[in-house]
């Protein structure tokens, strides 16, 4: 090993990655030192390396704060924003930024969908980022306005302007603009309730989970048809064999006998060791 190039990184993500390699090239090294402990060269370089990994930590503490201070300018009245609570990262707008926030950092939110506020810190807040894979034709949920909560729909244009047209599921075809941030793609491991596991004309919404379901079924189907043709092939093949031998006379066994004739009488009709009286 030859060495190291130390990289000029200023954001985050590249940071990130510095740092990453700088940890496996601390790596490899260390493993280099299990069948190599004294050779300075190699303890030169894991001391390099460790100076590099302290340093670069030192830079993204720095720079992570630096970005905490450009997204707290970003947090006005009206924007949108992801805030994390319990364990999950949900979409709120800013609705009020209280007076005395210059040490605390702290915002009112409003969950979208919802009439609830939150009381939350910028340390738990992060710019909402419009969605890139927005398309026609998915099937998402989406602020009924009617109604002021999530329904299903099926995006049926999308604007320039960050707003998408949808037809809400259920609402006789009702055609609503929405903005992106009260839209929303449904979980991957199953969605909503209220969605049905059949197909229809105006959303075919269907879960992912009723269709694994499915699959799982057709599948062990699939398996108790295979175990049955195997079952019934077994016993074909032992019926065929049964079938197939034929009965042998019996060595030392009298044949010929009529029925209800004594296996000991002999042709004259005296039965063996048994004299008539003469």
């Amino acid at each position: 090993m030859s060495g190291f190039t130390e990289k000029a990184a200023e954001t985050v993500p590249e940071l990130n990655a510095t740092l990453a390699t700088y940890r496996g090239q601390l790596k490899q090294v260390e493993g280099l030192l299990e069948t190599d402990h004294g050779n300075d060269e190699i303890l030169k370089i894991r001391s390099d390396v460790l100076k590099a990994i302290s340093l670069t930590e030192q830079k993204l503490v720095e720079a992570r704060a630096v970005e905490a201070k450009e997204r707290v300018k970003s947090y006005v009245v009206g924007a949108y924003v992801v805030v994390s609570k319990d364990d999950k990262w949900i979409t709120c707008s800013i609705t009020d930024v209280p007076k005395d926030n210059n040490d605390e950092k702290t915002y009112i939110v409003t969950p979208v969908g919802q009439t609830d506020t939150l009381l939350t810190a910028a340390a738990d807040m992060r710019p909402w980022r419009p969605p890139t894979h927005v398309k026609k034709g998915d099937y998402i949920e989406a602020i009924l306005p009617t109604m002021g909560c999530f329904h299903p729909a099926k995006i049926d244009a999308v604007t320039s302007t960050g707003t998408v047209w949808v037809i809400f599921k259920n609402t006789n075809n009702n055609i609503e603009e929405v903005p992106l941030p009260h839209i929303r793609y449904p979980k991957k491991k199953g969605s909503a309730a209220h969605l049905k596991k059949t197909r229809d004309d105006t959303s075919g919404i269907q879960p992912l989970a009723v269709e694994k379901k499915q699959k799982r079924n057709e599948e062990w189907k699939a398996r108790i048809e295979e175990a049955n043709q195997v079952q019934e092939s077994g016993r074909n093949d032992w019926k065929s064999f049964m079938g197939g031998k034929k009965m042998s006379k019996k060595v030392g066994m009298r044949t010929g006998v009529s029925k209800g004739q004594s296996i000991f009488s002999t042709e004259q009709g005296d039965k063996i060791g048994v004299s008539k009286k003469r």
